[in-house]
């Protein structure tokens, strides 16, 4: 079986025990196709042109609880990309609903936390790519 592991911006291929190098040309802001779909009204820019049905449901309960101004609880199994639905989500949302925020994203580890911030990076990007928007001009993520 074929594992590909990320480092950095490139990809290691580790079937054969040693690490064998794949592209290293290929940067996370050359994936992203920026795709806008629709969640409970809201056009949501999510960063690559497909998406899973699990990350729509998942949007569209945390849109419902934002409308709402209440809290939810969530749950995808690992791999489902749920830091990219959470932040192309919250960023659509935010940038149509200028009083709410600020997004205050918590995580338990270091890895996590760069996951995170390598994340908010690729659907920022994304947003730029296809918005001309004042929010999007001057978004500022701010990690402590």
């Amino acid at each position: 079986m074929n594992e590909l592991k990320e480092k950095a911006h490139f990809f290691l291929d580790f079937s054969e025990g040693s690490p064998k190098l794949i592209s290293s040309l290929m940067t996370y802001k050359d994936m992203i196709e920026p795709t806008v779909f629709k969640v409970y009204g809201l056009d949501v820019i999510f960063p690559y042109k497909s998406i899973y049905p699990e990350q729509i449901k998942y949007m569209g309960q945390l849109k419902l609880s934002f409308d709402q101004n209440s809290s939810s609880i969530l749950e995808l199994p690992p791999g489902c990309g749920k830091n990219i639905s959470v932040f192309s989500l919250v960023l659509s949302y935010l940038a149509e609903n200028s009083n709410i925020g600020p997004l205050v994203f918590c995580v338990s580890t270091l890895a996590a936390f760069d996951r995170a911030i390598r994340d908010l990076q690729i659907v920022h990007e994304a947003r730029k790519k296809i918005s001309d928007s004042e929010f999007d001009k001057n978004f500022r993520a701010i990690p402590f």
